[in-house]
Formats: structure tokens, sequence, C-alpha cells
């Protein structure tokens, strides 16, 4: 089985070229005008704890139904988890977006996906979401679910222009009162 986590490919979004380098599994896409400053961003595996904190504090944005601690054990399981996906971006040494996405068997859901505040709309999301369905695809993975809180709605156009669709409405998804809009794609 292919996996764009573990050998050199070279896939091309928006007509720009992205290469994994060998044995660091680290995606460069070089933009001459989607980032400041002709900027290179780094897309990586997660390696440290440390760098799970650090996620864990980025995804609390995207998470205003839970703790910090239920935000590091859940991103926890999943990140030690072989077959889930959690990788990180960085621009000039910062982490400025993560994407982590649990596997189980033929389906995938997106735990969580957040750029900075101050990152977003400069597509770093896209390109994790890219990098993440092309892995999925080689994977044999055709359906993939998110969980969108209720006051993050703002993220909903960011799902249907990456091919997502509403699928449901989940009352007390998350717990009394934190319902959810599930929305899906098959790739």
């Amino acid at each position: 089985m292919q996996n764009l986590l573990k050998k050199i490919h070279t896939i091309s979004l928006n007509e720009k070229k992205l290469k994994i380098e060998e044995g660091k599994s680290i995606l460069k896409y070089e933009s001459e005008n989607s980032f400041r400053n002709k900027d290179t961003l780094l897309i990586s595996p997660v390696q440290t704890e440390e760098e799970l904190m650090i996620i864990t504090k980025l995804y609390q944005q995207a998470n205003p139904h839970a703790t910090l601690e239920e935000i590091f054990k859940w991103t926890k399981k999943t990140w030690k988890n072989p077959d889930n996906i959690i990788l990180k971006a960085e621009l000039k040494n910062e982490l400025v977006g993560a994407i982590s996405i649990e596997i189980n068997k033929k389906k995938a859901i997106i735990d969580d996906l957040a750029i900075k505040f101050n990152f977003q709309k400069t597509k770093i999301g896209t390109k994790l979401w890219r990098f993440c369905e092309k892995e999925l695809e080689l994977r044999g993975i055709r359906t993939v679910t998110a969980h969108i809180h209720y006051n993050r709605t703002e993220i909903i156009p960011f799902c249907y222009k990456n091919g997502f669709r509403l699928k449901k409405i989940v009352k007390d998804g998350f717990g009394e009162g934190e319902d959810y809009i599930e929305v899906i794609k098959h790739i």
C-alpha cells in the first residue's frame, strides 16, 4: 500500500508542486502568492508530545465545548494509533495549523482541523486537507465525515468549497446543549 507519509511523491494542488522529502515525511509547499514573503509551508506528522500539546491548544479554538484536558486526551488517543493521521503545518518554524483524522476501516472522521486566527483564509487549511485527502485515496478510504460545533458554523463554506455536503444535524451530539452539524464527502 502506498503511503504519502512514508514515500516520496509529488502531487499538484492548484498548479503548484508539493513534495515530501525522503526519510523526513515533510511536505514542502512553496508559493509565490498564497503566503507572505514567498514563504515555505511545511506539513509533517506530529512527532512529540510537546508538539501534541501545542496542537491541542490550537484545537481548543475549534472545540468550545471541551476543556484543554479533554482535547489533549482524544488527540493523544488519535496520535497513538498508527493508522490515524495527525499533521502539523509550519510557516517560518511557527506552528500555524493542524489536522487530525481518525481512520476506522474504510471510513475517516476529521477529529479536528484548526488554523491560527491570523493565518486563516491563506489556504493553509485547504492544503492540509488536500494532502490528507490524497493520503486517504491511496489507502482506499472513500468516505470522510466531520462534525462541526454549532458555534463554529463559519467553517461550513470551507467544507463546501472542499467538496463536503451536509449530512445531518445532531442534537446534543457533544453533550447537553452542544449540537453539531455533520458533513460528509465521498472521495
